[in-house]
C-alpha cells in the first residue's frame, strides 16, 4: 500500500509512525483504505457495518494481499465462494494475519460473553480499524464507543475512517484514543474541492418518466429506498414501466443468505463492470464500502451522513475531476418513509438540501451542514453511564455484566440473538443437512419478524422437526419457518 497516486491525495500524505492511532476523515474515493492499511504493522481486524460492503472489502483485500489467508465474518460468511473453506473455519480461531467482520462480532470481549477469552487472545495489541463508524446509530454508537475503549486498555492500534462524522462524535473518540498519540489526517479546502461531482435536486417524489429517460439515454442508474417493502414496489413498477425490457436487479438485507451472495457478485461483477445502461433498486446495504460507480442516484432522504455516502457510488471514480452528476433527493419526511432515522434528523437534512437545491455540493462544505444536523450532544450519550462494562477506575469489568450466554440484557439491546426465518420447502434439508444449514436462513430485523409471528405467519420447530406450540418451552424452538408463498426469487421476503 505505499504507492502513491495523485487522483488519491491521500496516498500523497506521510504515515507519521510516532502515532499509535489513527483518525481520518475524506470523502469517498480519495484512498481512505489504502492510508489505513499501510498505518497497520501488526494482524489486522477490519470493521464495517453492512455485509454487502464486507464481502467487497474481503475479496479486495485477498486480491491485493495475495498468499495471506484474510479471514471472515458475519452472518453468511460460510455461503460465499471467494475464500476457500480452510479460510472459512480458521475465521472462527485466533491467528490469522487479517479479517474483515463487524464490531458486533468482537463486542463479546467488552460485555464477557461465550467466548470472550479467545476473542482476547487474538486481537489484544494488534491493529483494528473502524471503517464508516458513523453508520452505527443510537445505542449501537454508544456500544461502539465502549468497544474502542475497551480495545484501547488491551493495548490495540486503533484505526477509525469515514468520509461523514459529526464533530461531536470526533471529540468523544478522540478523547478515548488522546489526540497526542493519534494521526490525525483531514485534506485541505483546495484538494477537497477537486472532489465536487454532485448536483444535489430535491424533489417530492419519484419521477418514473425521468427514471426511464435516464436509462434511455444510456446512463447507469442507482435507486435507494429506506425500507426493503418500499424497494420491493420500486423495483416492481419499474419492471412494469418497462414491459419487462430492462436490465435491472433489487438488492436489500432479506434474501436467503445464499441469494444474497449472488446478488452481490452480480452487482459489482456484472452491473457495475458493464458498460451498459441499467438500474439498480437497494436499501442502505449499498451505501457503504461496495467499490460502484453509477451516473445518477434517486434516493430517499435519510440521516445526512448516509446520504453523504450513498452519493459517493454516484460518479465515484472521477473519470474527469469537474465532471458533475445528479443526485435526486425524495421527501421522505411523510408517511413514515424516513424510518428507520429518526424523524427530525430527517427533516433538518432535507432542510439542508433543499437551500443549494439546483447547485453543486462543496466538499469543504459538508462538514458545517453534517454539524448543523447533528448538534445535540446528548444523542450519542444514550445509557452510556450503565452500560459500560467499566468501573470507573477504566479497567475492571462489571461483575454485574458477566455472562456465558446470549441472554444478558445488553446482547438483546444490541440484537446479539439475531432473528432468521427459513422457507417451509428447506425445512428437511435445514433440519437434517450435512453442509452449512445458514444458507437458507432470510435475516430479519425484531420488528419484522414480531410482525410475522403476530399474524401468525411464523411456525416454530424443535431440532427434531416436531411443532412448538405458543404453550411450548421457548427454548425448545430450533427455526422458524415461514409460508413459501411469502418469498420469492429476485425479490426476497415481502412483509406487508
Amino acid at each position: 500500500y505505499d504507492g502513491s497516486d495523485e487522483r488519491y491525495p491521500l496516498s500523497m500524505i506521510e504515515i507519521d509512525r510516532t502515532k499509535k492511532h489513527t483518525f481520518c476523515t475524506a470523502p469517498c474515493g480519495c484512498g481512505k483504505t489504502n492510508f489505513i492499511m499501510k498505518r497497520c504493522t501488526k494482524r489486522f481486524f477490519y470493521t464495517l457495518p453492512f455485509q454487502a460492503s464486507i464481502n467487497a472489502m474481503c475479496v479486495r483485500l485477498g486480491r491485493d494481499l495475495e498468499g495471506y489467508s484474510i479471514g471472515l465474518k458475519h452472518g453468511s460468511s460460510n455461503n460465499v465462494d471467494f475464500i476457500d473453506d480452510d479460510t472459512k473455519c480458521l475465521s472462527n480461531l485466533f491467528g490469522l494475519p487479517g479479517k474483515v467482520l463487524t464490531p458486533f462480532q468482537i463486542m463479546p470481549i467488552s460485555f464477557c460473553l461465550k467466548g470472550y477469552e479467545s476473542l482476547i487472545m487474538d486481537i489484544k495489541g494488534q491493529d483494528v480499524i473502524f471503517d464508516e463508524v458513523h453508520t452505527y446509530n443510537g445505542e449501537s454508537m454508544t456500544y461502539v464507543l465502549e468497544l474502542i475503549k475497551v480495545l484501547h486498555y488491551l493495548g490495540c492500534n486503533i484505526h477509525v475512517c469515514t468520509a461523514t462524522m459529526p464533530s461531536i462524535l470526533k471529540r468523544k473518540i478522540l478523547d478515548v484514543l488522546g489526540v497526542e498519540n493519534t494521526q490525525i489526517v483531514e485534506l485541505e479546502k483546495d484538494t477537497l474541492s477537486t472532489f465536487n461531482r454532485h448536483i444535489v435536486h430535491t424533489v417530492s417524489g419519484y419521477d418514473s418518466k425521468e427514471i426511464k429517460k435516464r436509462y434511455e439515454n444510456g446512463e447507469k442508474i442507482l435507486i435507494v429506498r429506506n425500507q426493503i417493502n418500499n424497494a420491493i414496489t420500486t423495483y416492481l413498477d419499474l419492471l412494469n414501466k418497462f414491459d419487462g425490457k430492462v436490465k435491472i436487479m433489487l438488492i436489500h438485507s432479506s434474501f436467503e443468505r445464499s441469494e444474497r451472495v449472488l446478488l452481490e457478485d452480480k452487482l459489482v461483477n456484472d452491473f457495475n463492470r458493464s458498460e451498459d445502461p441499467c438500474i439498480v433498486v437497494s436499501t442502505q446495504v449499498v451505501e457503504v464500502s461496495i467499490d460502484i460507480n453509477f451516473d445518477v442516484m434517486f434516493t430517499d432522504c435519510a440521516d445526512i451522513m448516509s446520504l453523504i455516502q450513498r452519493f459517493g457510488r454516484i460518479n465515484r471514480q472521477r473519470e474527469r475531476i469537474g465532471v458533475m452528476k445528479d443526485v435526486y433527493v425524495i421527501d421522505s419526511t411523510h408517511d413514515k418513509m424516513f424510518l428507520p432515522y429518526d424523524e427530525e434528523i430527517v427533516s433538518k437534512t432535507f432542510d439542508v438540501f433543499k437551500r443549494i437545491n439546483g447547485k453543486v455540493i462543496d466538499e469543504s462544505e459538508i462538514q458545517g451542514m453534517i454539524d448543523y444536523v447533528h448538534n445535540d450532544e446528548e444523542e450519542f450519550n444514550v445509557k452510556a453511564n450503565y452500560s459500560s462494562p467499566f468501573q470507573s477506575d477504566g479497567k475492571t469489568w462489571k461483575k454485574e455484566l458477566y455472562s456465558n450466554t446470549t441472554n444478558t440484557s445488553i446482547a438483546k439491546i444490541l440484537e446479539f440473538v439475531s432473528y432468521v426465518v427459513i422457507r417451509e420447502k428447506n425445512l428437511d434439508e435445514y433440519l437434517y443437512s450435512s453442509s452449512d444449514r445458514s444458507r437458507f436462513e432470510i435475516p430479519l430485523s425484531k420488528g419484522k419478524f414480531n410482525k410475522l409471528r403476530r399474524s401468525g405467519k411464523i411456525t416454530q420447530y424443535d431440532r427434531y422437526g416436531n411443532k412448538v406450540t405458543e404453550s411450548g418451552d421457548g427454548e425448545k424452538v430450533f427455526v422458524n419457518v415461514i409460508n413459501d408463498d411469502l418469498y420469492e426469487e429476485g425479490i426476497g421476503l415481502i412483509v406487508k
